[in-house]
């Protein structure tokens, strides 16, 4: 039978939908909220409260999906070469937006060309990831000033990375995790368990696990270290200087480079390493996000 405009069904009809839509209403709520409560587990097992848990293995290791950016680009290096450079997507935030959608609690960023030139150059594309996702991202390239600093902060970035300057200007280090507490991670990036600079381009005397020690006292949040020979290699991480910085530091530590499978994870979550940061093999498909982050469930 049809029903006119004036049946008395209609309000019950009415009424359902409503049910329905407050439900749905209820549901999203309740998923805004489990989506936040990760990123602030994410966020304490990255040591923004330094709990003791991180260096006793009770925490589960977050897997990290890495944006290099070069003029504008997502890109990957092959072992830190500028001339090795592989294009996978012209639009990075569409790509933060994929790695959260697939469920991922943290973004890393590199301004590749920042770290080449020594300030950062892409500016619009580290804003245009930031307000793509609600995932924490941190970022490093080029950070070698105060009002770098400040400039990468005030675009929503949540944590910066530090590289150059932790090596070459202490007191300016010393200044910046005073000024922004819990919010300054130093990247090591180390051939043969050397540190190098400036892009990986510059040779130093200082050695990473010493720098580490060093910048850990003067109050740096994390370390992320990175085995220049392997990063972009797909072949494995370096476990052997990784375990060594992290039996070395109070503070959590980051790996990256050379990650190719889940058994590589595997082999650094037992190394005890607080995150890992992926990235070519991401883009390769090596890897899926799903598979890496059952380890971080």
């Amino acid at each position: 039978m049809e029903l006119s405009n004036h049946d008395s069904r209609l309000p019950r009809t009415t009424q359902t939908r409503s049910e329905t839509s407050t439900f749905r209403d209820i549901i999203r709520a309740a998923a805004t909220y489990r989506r936040r409560l990760q990123i602030r587990v994410s966020e304490w097992r990255l040591g923004v409260e330094r709990n003791p848990a991180l260096q006793m293995g009770r925490v589960r290791m977050l897997i990290i999906p890495s944006i290099d950016l070069k003029d504008g680009a997502c890109v990957r290096l092959y072992q830190g070469d500028y001339d090795r450079v592989t294009v996978f997507s012209n639009h990075p935030a569409d790509v933060a937006r994929r790695w959260e959608n697939e469920g991922a609690r943290w973004l890393h960023v590199v301004d590749l060309d920042g770290a080449y030139s020594g300030e950062p150059r892409n500016q619009q594309a580290i804003a245009d990831i930031v307000h793509a996702v609600s995932m924490p991202v941190q970022m490093g390239g080029g950070l070698r000033s105060i009002e770098a600093v400040d400039n990468v902060l005030k675009l929503g970035v949540r944590r910066v990375v530090i590289g150059t300057a932790a090596v070459e200007d202490r007191t300016l280090f010393a200044h910046l995790t005073q000024r922004w507490p819990g919010q300054i991670a130093v990247a090591i990036d180390a051939r043969d368990g050397m540190v190098v600079t400036r892009g990986w381009r510059q040779a130093t005397e200082v050695r990473a696990k010493d720098l580490a020690q060093e910048v850990v006292s003067l109050g740096a949040a994390s370390i992320i270290y990175t085995d220049v020979e392997r990063d972009g290699t797909l072949t494995e991480p370096n476990y052997t200087a990784t375990a060594e910085i992290v039996s070395g530091v109070s503070a959590p530590v980051i790996a990256s480079g050379g990650v190719a499978t889940v058994e590589h994870l595997r082999r650094l979550e037992a190394v005890g390493v607080a995150g890992t940061i992926v990235g070519r093999a991401l883009y390769t498909g090596a890897i899926h996000l799903a598979d890496a982050l059952a380890l971080d469930d």
